[in-house]
């Protein structure tokens, strides 16, 4: 190695910078690559009055179509490199030159090595710097697709070893014309890896419906435990439960966070039905409120408008993007204002337990079984018209305060939901699967192990860390509002649940337990094919030796 010969590197890098076929192909890849990364960013660059449920879908739709684009052309290029430096200066007789001239095999493969890695790396760079930056203009709040971007330019760079590998080692065992029909065919199923690798289609949507509700059990188990050893609201549970049988118009008041009516006009029953604790906890916030309401958004001493409530703006057909962008954690900030003012320690539990699940009020309003705040013509719109919030208007002094009441009765009635749903299900005689089954499971895992194009999916659509299983669900799974419309890939995580109760009954959400599988890691497989790919490079430098010394 000491001996190296620079020139042949300066030689076949000037050679291969000059030629006018790459020069087109790189400017075509970059510039078309740049604009649809600008296209699928549109939606993000200015969310004012852009309807939440476009904004992700129409990224993802685009950024599909440039995956495909960028993994062809990538693999083009890579294609068109590899020939010149590998074939075309045998075909012309240019490592011949070098042998003479002194330049060992090793030598000659290693300039070109070399060569063809540094100027694929460097195209690859110019197009990282420039949608890097692009990247970094959008704003936070989409957090997922700026990890979508980044994990597919490390895709990008596994890519551009798989197809050399490939490319090389055929042009060295089959005639040029057949290896490149080959060669292309492959980088074409391997821009539709997620198609070709869905062909156990049935069985990953079966696994993603088992998971369509683990996100809901996360919260609310989490949120469950923290009552267990709470001695103020140890039978809250139970009281939402009586509350649930309730269906007039009147009681159901507290479902939409109307207590002021209900300790109006029902303040026994109210007592009767969740308890006295649970009374005096709702009277003690109304005592904060009164207190501090200027501390609190749009307060007025004459009431508030329902206009100005989170909980009423949240509707799909009305919501746009900003306001959810400005508003996503006013629960939680309400909240922290409450606990922050609070000097009751025995409320410091229940406040606690709440802010922590409120810190992503909207996915979880946006899935709450009992939400009466949209449609348009909602339960809360006909509450108004009939007068049950007339004086609710008045005496609530900020529209914190209905938004915290409602969601406080929206968590426990959730749950009660839920509780209710498996009891009368349970009685009616249907079984209701939560786990999916070791057949199922063994089937994915397979699935996941021998099919190389799914694996590819999977590399391709990255790594999310602790957020893989939620990810992949929202965007593979059929049962949730995000899915693609390609082929669903195998999650590289897993999380379900299971009934850890021993007694004979229905399933209760304070007896599941979070199971976590992981199919495949990330790293793993990732670094399993670079290895692959460096073998199946020296197996085609042993074949090279023997070819040019022929």
């Amino acid at each position: 190695m000491k001996n190296i010969n620079l020139n042949i590197f300066n030689f076949n890098f000037k050679k291969l910078i000059m030629n006018k076929v790459l020069i087109i192909l790189t400017a075509v890849y970059l510039s078309v690559s740049t604009i649809f990364e600008i296209i699928s960013f549109y939606n993000y660059f200015d969310v004012t009055n852009k309807y939440f449920d476009k904004i992700d879908y129409y990224f993802d739709c685009f950024f599909f179509l440039k995956m495909i684009f960028d993994v062809i052309l990538l693999s083009i290029i890579v294609i068109y490199i590899t020939t010149l430096l590998f074939y075309v200066d045998k075909k012309e007789g240019k490592i011949d030159l070098e042998i003479k001239g002194g330049i060992s095999v090793f030598q000659s493969f290693f300039s070109r090595f070399i060569i063809l890695f540094v100027t694929c790396i460097v195209i690859l760079i110019f197009n990282f710097i420039v949608q890097s930056l692009l990247t970094l203009s959008i704003s936070n709040y989409f957090i997922e697709a700026k990890l979508k971007v980044l994990s597919f330019f490390a895709y990008k760079f596994l890519l551009i070893t798989i197809v050399s590998a490939l490319a090389f080692i055929l042009l060295l065992l089959i005639k040029a014309k057949i290896s490149l029909i080959i060669i292309s065919i492959l980088a074409s199923l391997i821009s539709v890896s997620q198609a070709v690798g869905g062909i156990k289609y049935s069985e990953i949507n079966e696994l993603y419906r088992y998971q369509a509700n683990t996100f809901m059990y996360e919260k609310q188990t989490s949120f469950i435990n923290k009552f267990k050893n709470d001695e103020v609201f140890t039978d809250i549970f139970e009281g939402f439960k009586k509350a649930y049988n309730y269906t007039s118009p009147d009681f159901i008041q507290y479902q939409y966070g109307n207590y002021d009516y209900i300790l109006e006009k029902y303040k026994q029953k109210a007592i009767d039905t969740f308890g006295t604790n649970y009374v005096d906890f709702i009277v003690y916030l109304n005592k904060l409120f009164d207190e501090n309401y200027t501390k609190f958004t749009n307060y007025n001493l004459n009431g508030f408008r329902m206009e100005d409530t989170l909980t009423y703006n949240f509707r799909p057909i009305v919501l746009k993007f900003d306001y959810l962008m400005k508003n996503n954690n006013r629960i939680y900030n309400i909240l922290n204002k409450v606990i922050s003012l609070s000097n009751e320690s025995k409320y410091e539990n229940i406040l606690n337990a709440l802010k922590d699940i409120s810190n992503n009020y909207f996915k979880f309003i946006m899935t709450y079984k009992g939400n009466v705040s949209y449609p348009a013509d909602s339960y809360i719109d006909y509450s108004i018209y009939q007068g049950y919030f007339t004086n609710t208007l008045i005496n609530y002094k900020t529209p914190d305060q209905f938004d915290l009441y409602y969601f406080i009765s929206s968590m426990f009635f959730e749950i009660t939901f839920w509780n209710n749903y498996y009891e009368s299900n349970y009685k009616k005689g249907i079984d209701l699967k939560l786990t999916p089954s070791d057949e199922l499971l063994n089937k994915i895992k397979l699935i996941t192990h021998i099919n190389p194009f799914n694996q590819l999916s999977q590399l391709s659509y990255g790594n999310y860390f602790g957020e893989n299983y939620k990810y992949y669900h929202d965007k593979f799974s059929i049962t949730s509002p995000n899915h693609l419309f390609e082929s669903p890939t195998t999650p590289l995580q897993y999380k379900y649940f299971i009934d850890t109760s021993n007694e004979e009954g229905p399933v209760k959400l304070e007896n599941l337990e979070e199971q976590t599988i992981e199919f495949v890691n990330y790293i793993y497989l990732y670094f399993m094919y670079f290895i692959l790919m460096i073998i199946l490079w020296y197996i085609g430098y042993l074949k090279y030796k023997k070819v040019i010394k022929l």
